[in-house]
């Protein structure tokens, strides 16, 4: 049996879980804008490569831990 089948989240954790993502993704763009805003205080902001990464949905996806939502939260945040 696929463990997905077993896969059951009811629509009030699912609101948890999105208001959870996108609390988190609110709390990285601030600190992103701090690193910015520190670099063009040191004046090197112009000269500075930044370089973000990330492979925690591909590791959900590929898994199939979790995968109901993240599809689910791509969904919604394509809307």
């Amino acid at each position: 049996m696929n463990s997905e089948d077993n896969l059951t989240i009811s629509d009030e954790d699912l609101r948890q879980i999105k208001a959870t993502y996108f609390g988190m993704m609110s709390e990285v763009d601030a600190q992103i804008g701090r690193l910015i805003n520190h670099l063009k205080e040191l004046g090197c902001y112009d000269d500075t490569l930044i370089i973000f990464t990330s492979d925690l949905v591909n590791i959900l996806e590929i898994t199939g831990c979790l995968r109901n939502i993240v599809i689910s939260i791509k969904h919604s945040t394509s809307r």
